[in-house]
């Protein structure tokens, strides 16, 4: 699991450096239907996995005074990781499927992410590093960034889909216990606007969510929390 962890991991970073630093010139063509944009984020992207649980023995042992022995019964203990990214490095690869007009747009798109920050699990003392997060989407896109042909101020879309999380990349003492890979609904919105008349850039919020897993008494007065991304982050494209 962790040979293909890391493995994953390396071919997302790969993708993302060669698309990311490649040079991409605009196109104006009619037909030109592809978007790359790149994305950033600090201190605004925090992640929190479904509960993972596990069977352990109890370290209260029930003392048997015919035989003089101690018994520890098995207890289920509930983990469950956060990670806060100090700061992830995004792209984005958009597909315009329909384009009813030169101001709306339906799109397919990808977002894979890389963030560098930290993965603490709860309960336990085990904090690791890195997560990936990438989320597919169904978008509806107006205004600016919407084509090609687009001539407007100003735009946005909305999206929605499904994401997949790996959190921890790196797992340095193998303490992890939770969830370090899983799959939720997912949605986003973006604000759109032009940097001093020449650049295309956005405001994006995205935003994953799972169900909440009921933990039966006795809990020993765990707090767990349904399974949430969220990210705030800045975009600009890069052959817009």
């Amino acid at each position: 699991m962790k040979k293909q962890t890391t493995a994953i991991a390396g071919i997302l970073v790969l993708v993302m450096l060669v698309v990311g630093f490649s040079p991409c010139k605009a196109q104006n063509e009619s037909s030109q239907r592809i978007f790359y944009d790149m994305g950033l984020t600090m201190l605004a992207d925090f992640t929190t996995s479904p509960v993972q649980s596990a069977v352990s023995k109890s370290e209260n042992g029930i003392y048997n005074p015919w035989t003089g022995s101690v018994f520890y019964p098995d207890t289920t203990i509930y983990y469950q990781s956060h990670g806060l990214s100090i700061a992830s490095y995004i792209l984005r690869v958009r597909a315009n499927v329909l384009q009813p007009s030169d101001n709306t747009a339906l799109s397919l798109s990808a977002t894979p992410s890389l963030q560098f920050g930290f993965v603490w699990e709860n309960p336990g003392d085990a904090t690791s590093l890195m997560a990936c997060n990438l989320p597919l989407m169904a978008e509806f896109s107006f205004g600016a960034g919407s084509t090609f042909k687009s001539d407007a101020d100003k735009g946005g879309y909305v999206g929605a889909g499904y994401e997949f999380n790996l959190s921890p990349i790196l797992d340095f003492k193998s303490e992890f216990a939770g969830k370090k890979s899983w799959g939720m609904p997912a949605f986003a919105v973006g604000y759109r606007f032009w940097v001093k008349e020449t650049k295309l850039a956005e405001l994006n919020l995205k935003l994953g969510f799972g169900k909440n897993t009921e933990i039966p008494p006795p809990s020993y007065n765990q707090k767990v929390s349904a399974p949430l991304s969220v990210r705030l982050a800045f975009f600009w494209f890069m052959n817009y």
